[in-house]
């Protein structure tokens, strides 16, 4: 037998009845004959209502049950609910939520096309509520086809389903999600929905304070900072002065419709505001910008509203935005060192002001404001200020020392909330690599111990170093020329990594680089040790790579590790064998082989190979790698001199046998284009007279001709 919906009702699990329930089995197969077709939920008498509750009891079972374990389609889970007596179930906690946004959208526009008297504003928001929180590139304008097809649907029909205030906060949720979206066309679009209904006599229809808030929201996100590095540096300041004239707005409305106003904003929507102004990074006046709206919100306090006032987190963006002013005059600072000893154009202005709010915050939270009392966020705040001023003030170390060494006294001392953590500890080894002190490496190896050993008295995981820490500490031992030490801290942390579930430590392709580089240098002056453990290294990375862990090996290491195989080459000739496997990595291998990795590898072969004991191996070598070279289209004029007018010695590679090579290989002119069609750089097209030696002096076998 076929159901009116065209699908068979055996399809259908049908629920179980309990034993006790054989007596009112008419009351739940059947809609009562007052209720058929009702949507209304009121009861005719008090005698039906133990059935009724009892009925949708059922429902909400079977829901559970027989729908969300079955993972039936949207479609047949509305059939279930047909004849549940006008019973609105989208309308039950958690419907459809372990469902995709299509699925939700077909159990609508099933609803809308058979049962379209029986749906309500909340079945749209059931589909609008999901599009707001999805990350799908075309979310939004579903969202807002929901809304214009609600909107039509009400205009039509004064009597029909109205769209309320919460479904236009949801598409400008869903505008906010839009990560690939232009952010010039987000502010517009969201703010054309924003004030829609502004002038509206309809409250359910004007935008309240959370309407207000997701619009803040987006325009404090920053989402243009990218571009703005590109394109329009002004963009993310347009964004910032909508945010703050929307807040002047609310606060308008507030002061005009008094306590009832629903578009009065609360501490959020003046952190919105701070927000924004703290995303434009480069704006000089970016503390006083936030300041002020700090101040509108201590004023809004005083006249307006008690119970909107300031918190912790306004105060932390205020001191953030200070910070920034910090870090653009230090930036100064360096590029004109005749300010440096100005304390206005040096920073410690700013510093000083810091501390003031810090002091302010302690002294309002002793008079019984106990939600001012600042926590370790205000703390990390003033270290990092710290950190920024250490580039040219070399007591900066020791002040951020003694801002972490009070915060784990006041810890100690029953003040949880001033507990350090992960990254105060950070923020003091930052300071220290900044400085650029003799003993910032030994300091910071000292924080990190001293790390481990608070990490492992209070158990706290926020007290753990990550990753970020370990290759700050690496860093600092890689510039200070100790690879030994580089590389064992590097160990430690892969060592760390096996034990540690969270993936909070794990090396990074940061972590393996600082290890390459720090060995590079030794390979740079003609350390073998330097160029085979480097190698090792890159090796280990590009493992990691192949087995798609997420790390990535960087194109330029092939490049910076063959350079230093050239350094090494005439002293130890069996680096060679290393630098072609690297060459050979770099050619299977994701990345693009460059003319210059070839001229490169040349010229190790003829260093590595320069004896006359070793002529056929010499030759051998050379019409392997020109042989490649020309099949990749990549003979270049660096390639060509490193042949022509490269280093020769007194036997085996001399300018006889130079010269002679460069007839065999290159019998005419010009070169085919096949050999060089890949040479994008104009330079490094070969010339004629390139071919021409100009270097005569001999060099002795095992020194580098290179060496100056």
């Amino acid at each position: 037998m076929m159901c009116s919906f065209g699908i068979a009702s055996a399809s259908i699990p049908k629920p179980a009845l309990s034993p006790w329930t054989t007596t009112s089995k008419k009351f739940l197969t059947q809609p009562a004959p007052w209720n058929s077709g009702c949507v209304s939920t009121k009861f005719p008498s008090k005698l039906h209502r133990p059935f009724i509750q009892f009925q949708r009891y059922h429902i909400a079972a079977c829901y559970k049950q027989h729908i969300c374990r079955q993972r039936l389609t949207c479609f047949q889970r509305s059939l279930i609910f047909t004849n549940c007596g006008g019973f609105k179930y989208w309308h039950l906690p958690g419907f459809l939520d372990d469902t995709s946004i299509e699925e939700k959208e077909d159990w609508l526009q099933n609803l809308l096309q058979d049962k379209e008297d029986l749906s309500d504003t909340e079945a749209y928001l059931v589909v609008l509520r999901s599009l707001a929180t999805s990350t799908q590139p075309d979310a939004p304008m579903k969202a807002e086809r929901w809304l214009r097809r609600l909107e039509a649907r009400s205009v039509s029909n004064p009597d029909a389903p109205q769209p309320t205030t919460e479904c236009y906060q949801r598409v400008i949720e869903a505008w906010g999600q839009a990560t690939n979206e232009d952010p010039n066309l987000l502010i517009t679009r969201t703010q054309r929905w924003l004030m829609k209904h502004l002038r509206n006599d309809n409250i359910d229809l004007r935008p309240d304070t959370a309407c207000f808030n997701s619009f803040l929201d987006l325009c404090s996100k920053g989402r243009a900072l990218k571009r703005a590095k590109a394109t329009d540096g002004n963009l993310v300041r347009d964004h910032a002065l909508k945010a703050e004239q929307t807040l002047r707005l609310m606060i308008f409305k507030r002061r005009k419709e008094g306590e009832d106003s629903s578009m009065a904003p609360n501490v959020d929507s003046f952190n919105f505001a701070i927000r924004a102004w703290t995303r434009c990074r480069r704006s000089p006046d970016i503390a006083d910008r936030s300041i002020s709206v700090l101040h509108l919100l201590e004023n809004y306090e005083k006249t307006l509203d008690s119970s909107v006032r300031p918190n912790v987190k306004s105060y932390a963006m205020v001191m953030d935005s200070i910070a920034v002013v910090a870090r653009l005059k230090v930036k100064r600072c360096q590029s004109m060192p005749k300010t440096v000893e100005n304390p206005s154009t040096n920073g410690l202005n700013e510093i000083n002001l810091l501390q003031e709010v810090v002091s302010y915050m302690r002294n309002q939270a002793s008079l019984g404001k106990h939600h001012l009392a600042p926590n370790g966020v205000i703390f990390n705040t003033l270290i990092s200020c710290w950190s920024s001023l250490a580039k040219i003030h070399s007591h900066a170390p020791n002040e951020s020392e003694k801002i972490l060494q009070s915060m784990i006294r006041m810890k100690d001392m029953g003040e949880n909330h001033t507990a350090p953590d992960a990254t105060s500890y950070l923020m003091v080894m930052r300071t220290w690599l900044n400085s650029q002190q003799s003993i910032r490496a030994e300091r910071i190896s000292w924080w990190l111990s001293k790390q481990w050993k608070d990490y492992d008295f209070e158990g706290d995981e926020g007290l753990r170093p990550n990753t970020t820490t370990y290759n700050l500490v690496m860093r600092a031992w890689a510039e200070k020329g100790e690879p030994k030490r580089t590389e064992a801290l590097l160990a430690e942390l892969i060592g760390h990594s096996e034990k540690d579930r969270a993936g909070n430590l794990f090396p990074t392709s940061e972590s393996y680089t600082l290890v390459i580089r720090a060995w590079l240098v030794l390979a740079n002056r003609g350390d073998k040790s330097g160029f085979e453990t480097a190698a090792y290294w890159f090796y280990c990375l590009e493992a990691r790579e192949r087995d798609e862990s997420g790390l990535v090996a960087p194109s330029e290491f092939y490049t910076l590790l063959l350079a230093a195989g050239r350094k090494c080459a005439s002293q130890h000739p069996d680096i060679l064998e290393t630098a072609v496997k690297i060459f050979d990595l770099l050619r299977e291998s994701h990345h693009r082989v460059d003319c210059l990795h070839y001229s490169s590898l040349l010229q190790i072969g003829l260093l590595a190979l320069s004896r006359a004991e070793q002529n056929k191996v010499r030759q051998a070598f050379i019409d392997e790698i020109f042989k490649n070279c020309c099949e990749d289209g990549l003979v270049s004029s660096h390639f060509l001199q490193a042949l022509a007018n490269g280093p020769v010695y007194y036997d085996g590679w001399t300018v006889e046998e130079s010269q002679r090579t460069l007839k065999r290989i290159i019998p005419c002119w010009p070169l085919p284009y096949t050999w060089t069609r890949n040479i994008r750089q104009k330079g490094f097209f070969p010339q004629r007279q390139g071919l021409r030696r100009s270097n005569f002096v001999c060099s002795p076998h095992g020194k580098d001709p290179y060496k100056t």
